[in-house]
């Protein structure tokens, strides 16, 4: 069998990375979990990993929103400008950012299930660069988990903020 040549580069170095999903129940209506996922001038107050926001944008959260976030990201403070490219009010955003030679989105999506909210996060990478391919096809079979977490603990904080708003009422 013969493997042509294109192939075989698109194999070792993928143009984007299979997305990271997490979700997790919120014990609040969908109106209180999409106040706080979009509050993003306070996120760095309710998620440990967010250290600073700058809002770039002045007006409310919506399309084409732009900030500088600085986070803790694999032991190190990484700050990215970060701008909102699709809105769906009440329902799901998708942030992102280019660095690095890398393309990177989140979305964020809020879902009603009868008492409980739904709250999902989806990151995609999509890289730009022959470098960038090649440190994604190294570095993302070791970096996949941490990620994860990652997302895992924004969404942890988002549903503690939205519990314990609820219990104070």
């Amino acid at each position: 069998m013969r493997i042509r040549h294109a192939s075989l580069l698109a194999w070792v170095y993928p143009s984007r990375m299979q997305p990271l999903t997490t979700s997790l129940e919120i014990h609040a209506p969908p109106a209180s979990v999409w106040a706080a996922m979009t509050d993003i001038e306070h996120c760095a107050g309710r998620i440990p990993a967010i250290k600073e926001i700058v809002m770039l944008t002045p007006g409310p959260v919506g399309l084409g929103t732009r900030w500088r976030e600085t986070r803790l990201m694999f032991g190190r403070d990484a700050t990215e400008t970060m701008e909102i490219y699709e809105w769906q009010p009440g329902v799901a955003y998708t942030a992102g950012a280019t660095n690095c030679g890398c393309e990177y989105r989140a979305t964020l999506r809020c879902k009603p299930h009868g008492q409980i909210t739904i709250l999902a996060s989806e990151f995609n990478a999509k890289p730009l660069t022959l470098f960038a391919k090649f440190m994604g096809a190294v570095m993302m079979p070791f970096m996949k988990n941490a990620m994860r977490k990652a997302l895992r603990g924004d969404l942890d904080a988002i549903k503690l903020h939205c519990e314990s708003q609820q219990g104070a009422r």
